[in-house]
């Protein structure tokens, strides 16, 4: 008796440890603001993944309102990830130009190689602005302050969108975004130290009935795709940046972000959109192998 409980606790293991859910590896930045004080982003330090404090935009005749942390966690059907810790996001609370507007932190290991990334965004009213940059280098997300920019832009002045922008040029990759709408934004970069990046972003994709990353491309076409732009100056993603502002005369709120995630993990599309792989015919095997142990176990039992 005693030496068949030995195989069958090794089994138990194997399928135990095969079958745990997905958790952030040490390469996979995660920034959902929860552990985070309430108020404002600029001076804290949390999440996974970083290096220092945020740091960037806090000027202004009221900077308290200026990217704050706020209550309550942006959700989407699109995805099975899901948040710990007391649900906060960000969004500038007060009437906000782009100008002294983004926040940005460094990584603790620069990102490199091929990297995935996807983040939750929503525009509050028309005049919404809210988005998410990479290698910030000062307090305004526009030209030459950042390698690149993914946004929602509200409908004041024009059709409500989401674009991606480098530099000064920017390509609308989706249209007539609805307001208390939560978006999700997924993309995968293969940097290129020589330049000639290649980006594809997909806006709002359904993840839930996909089991692998190669399923997944093979099924859903990119929103935008290019290899052409060099959207990471040099080899790596050093730091990350959000901004959120109001373009409005109207209303005080911006957009809020949430549920950042990054990695470049041989798993970075797992750890970046929750989407749970199908066992391998070695993990099913490794469950069968356990029901059989608990049958033999069981029968020995009744002898």
């Amino acid at each position: 008796m005693k030496n068949s409980l030995v195989p069958l606790c090794s089994i138990a293991a194997i399928v135990s440890m095969a079958t745990v859910s997905f958790t952030a590896n040490a390469a996979t930045i995660v920034a959902d603001f929860n552990n985070l004080d309430t108020g404002i982003l600029r001076g804290q330090a949390g999440g996974t993944g970083f290096s220092g404090n945020w740091l960037g935009s806090a000027a202004g005749s009221n900077p308290t309102t200026r990217n704050v942390v706020v209550a309550g966690n942006l959700t989407s059907a699109n995805y099975t990830l899901t948040q710990s810790g007391t649900a906060q996001s960000v969004q500038s609370t007060d009437k906000r130009e782009a100008t002294d507007s983004q926040n940005y932190v460094a990584l603790a290991t620069p990102q490199t190689g091929i990297v995935w990334f996807s983040f939750l965004a929503q525009l509050t009213d028309a005049e919404d602005r809210v988005g998410f940059s990479l290698n910030v280098t000062g307090n305004t997300p526009g030209t030459g302050s950042r390698d690149a920019d993914f946004i929602l832009v509200g409908a004041a002045g024009g059709a409500s969108n989401f674009r991606t922008r480098i530099g000064a040029n920017s390509v609308t990759n989706a249209t007539s975004l609805s307001i208390g709408t939560t978006y999700l934004v997924l993309a995968r970069i293969n940097i290129n130290a020589t330049g000639n990046d290649a980006l594809d972003v997909w806006f709002n994709p359904n993840l839930t009935s996909y089991t692998s990353e190669s399923q997944f491309l093979g099924a859903v076409t990119p929103s935008y795709s290019i290899g052409t732009a060099d959207w990471v100056t040099g080899s790596s993603i050093s730091n990350i940046g959000v901004f959120s502002y109001n373009n409005g005369a109207t209303n005080p709120d911006g957009g809020i972000i949430d549920a950042i995630r990054m990695s470049n993990d041989s798993d970075a599309f797992f750890q970046v959109t929750g989407v749970i792989p199908e066992p391998g015919t070695s993990m099913l095997l490794l469950g069968g192998l356990g029901m059989l142990a608990l049958r033999r176990r069981a029968t020995s039992r009744r002898k």
